[in-house]
């Protein structure tokens, strides 16, 4: 009997040989090593020789301990993934996490070359910084709904990553995507309340719609986004921070649902290059356009517009025509919207729920277009065909107001659609032939 519990003592020790921390429980099983977080739970830790391969984590490890000379099986859960425990594994190929994890520590996968995809199990709620640091060969994550904390840089320089789902009740990202400079697209969480540092050097990135409570954008968030076209930012914004977009070139549109312009440092710049002030279009909500036009490095760009318009601004018709009006949002916005239509005179106008305007008698109306809270006006002008001064008559005063406007700028300043009289979107000679035209036709 002495020599069974002797030679259990002796096997046990042989199973510890290797843990490069020691502890009371710390041992090793099934081709990992383990360390003991509480009576009856163990985390993952590093393996002094490393992981390689495909590796499978238990859900629980029944192990023998000694206790006063006597041998005894005890069963641990495996819960956690301890900081650096697979790091710089570098012929890791997989891990199949069990459902019992409920942490992921720092730097748990740093530098896992070889890892391709992972399936994080919906147990987990708290994954540490840079978990996925320089995987470079990742190319796929899922992070359950489960979790509830990301630290920094989760997927810090993943250069393989293409697709990646987060979890909807993160409050902040920071510096998660930073260098994954194969991802195009992400979906951001719900309940986000802030961006830090999270896409700079993602060179592919295309379009981003920051979700509707986010508050604000930290320092270079954007920073290095090179293939950057479309970026939507919520009403919810308040502040964004320096070199938030600075190296993003591309950029073709920039939407912001804030009536009042997000905060930006008034001694600091470089939020956008001079290339999108000078060529980007600025889309704000249409009562707010004054006040980006006059706020610190808004009023840099040059082509400001509202979040709603129309495809005309102004249109003159005859008696009995009718224009089909069409609303346009800006990028990122109002998709979801109901458009209403009125007519502020219907004895001179009137305008279908889709937005058809028939000209009904000579006078002046608006023709109002709304959704959410924003509104688009489209002035129409119903005259007989030719009369451009409005006297009732097409006569040779109406020629002489489409030569004025020719030779005074008029025919390409914002009113030219007064003296387009062919309607061929040019004011030129030809519309004083065309009120020739009508003045023959009315007298013969």
């Amino acid at each position: 009997m002495k020599k069974e519990v002797l030679k259990r003592i002796v096997m046990a020790l042989i199973l510890s040989i290797g843990v490069s921390q020691w502890a009371f429980a710390d041992f090793y099983a099934g081709g990992i090593y383990f360390m003991e977080t509480s009576y009856n739970t163990v985390a993952v830790i590093e393996s002094p020789d490393g992981y390689s391969g495909e590796i499978t984590i238990p859900e629980t490890v029944t192990v023998e301990v000694s206790h006063y000379y006597e041998m005894y099986e005890r069963t641990y859960t495996v819960t956690a993934i301890s900081e650096g425990a697979f790091r710089d594994c570098e012929q890791l190929t997989r891990v199949n996490l069990p459902s019992t994890i409920y942490e992921i520590e720092d730097n748990a996968f740093y530098g896992c070359t070889a890892l391709t995809d992972i399936t994080i199990p919906s147990s987990v709620e708290v994954m540490g910084d840079a978990v996925f640091g320089y995987c470079t060969s990742l190319q796929s994550a899922e992070i359950p709904a489960s979790v509830y904390g990301l630290g920094w840089n989760t997927f810090y320089c993943c250069s393989s990553l293409t697709s990646v789902t987060l979890p909807p009740y993160l409050s902040s990202l920071n510096g998660t995507f930073f260098g994954c400079t194969s991802l195009k697209s992400v979906e951001l969480p719900e309940y986000l309340l802030s961006l830090d540092g999270t896409f700079t050097g993602c060179t592919s990135l295309e379009t981003v719609v920051v979700p509707s409570l986010v508050e604000t954008i930290g320092e270079r968030t954007f920073d290095g986004c090179a293939e950057l076209t479309m970026v939507v930012l919520p009403a919810s914004l308040t502040f964004v921070g320096e070199q938030a977009f600075r190296g993003c070139d591309k950029l073709e549109s920039v939407t912001v649902q804030s009536a009042t312009p997000p905060t930006m440092n008034i001694n600091n710049g470089e939020y956008f290059t001079d290339w999108v002030y000078e060529n980007a279009k600025l889309y704000v909500p249409g009562n707010s356009i004054t006040k980006y036009g006059s706020t610190n490095w808004w009023n840099l760009f040059q082509h400001i517009y509202g979040l709603l318009s129309m495809n005309k601004k102004a249109a003159m018709l005859a008696p009995g025509a009718t224009l089909q009006l069409d609303v346009v949002f800006a990028p990122g916005f109002g998709d979801d919207l109901q458009v209403n239509w009125l007519a502020s005179d219907e004895e001179v106008v009137t305008v279908t729920k889709d937005g058809l305007v028939e000209a009904l008698s000579v006078g002046d109306a608006f023709i109002y277009a709304q959704a959410g809270s924003e509104t688009a006006v489209c002035e129409i002008r119903v005259r007989k065909a030719g009369d451009l001064n409005g006297d009732s008559e097409v006569n040779i005063a109406d020629i002489n107001t489409v030569i004025d406007a020719i030779l005074g700028g008029g025919g390409n300043g914002a009113d030219s659609w007064l003296y387009d009289v062919n309607g061929d979107g040019e004011v030129n000679i030809a519309d004083v032939t065309a009120i020739i035209s009508l003045i023959f036709q009315q007298n013969s």
